[in-house]
């Protein structure tokens, strides 16, 4: 049996409203996406162009380093950083619900490394090599309770990139 996706974001699809008058109980999510620190060159899929083509945001050139481990809803640490925020709530859900997020990322030189954070809650860093498909369950706080998640790119090197190419999430 497989699963069905909840809801999907992608840099072309930011925004979700999944409700269905028709079948008003079910469960369904509103949600958003943001990204702050997206970088862009004069050329090839760096472009804005390129990277919609792509249907990737593309951040860059202000990693944290490795060893901050802490965001605060502050300018510098979202946004004047690189940061991919998701923002959402599912409606008809339950505390004995989680959910699956499944992120699509890439890594583009530099050591890049994908911090997570539930709130302000570090909660898993990833190394970035390539393509990577990143899980992160998260319990279901109840119905109608919003979720801030934010990944923010980590590295020893000013030139790491990292590529966002969407989240899908899975309601269990």
């Amino acid at each position: 049996m497989a699963l069905q996706t909840f809801f999907s974001l992608t840099p072309k699809s930011p925004r979700v409203n999944s409700y269905n008058s028709a079948n008003p109980t079910a469960p369904y999510v509103n949600a958003y996406l943001y990204s702050y620190g997206g970088i862009t060159f004069s050329s090839g899929y760096w472009t804005l162009a390129g990277q919609y083509n792509n249907d990737e945001i593309i951040v860059g050139y202000d990693p944290v380093g490795l060893n901050e481990q802490t965001i605060s809803n502050t300018i510098n640490d979202i946004y004047r950083r690189c940061v991919i925020r998701i923002y959402f709530y599912g409606k008809n859900v339950s505390t004995e619900n989680d959910y699956m997020l499944l992120f699509a990322l890439r890594g583009i030189g530099g050591n890049p490394n994908a911090q997570f954070f539930i709130g302000s809650d570090l909660v898993r860093t990833e190394p970035l090599t390539a393509d990577e498909q990143v899980p992160i369950l998260i319990p279901c706080p109840g119905d109608g309770i919003g979720i801030k998640v934010y990944i923010r790119l980590a590295s020893d090197s000013y030139y790491a990139r990292m590529g966002f190419k969407g989240v899908d999430c899975y309601l269990l």
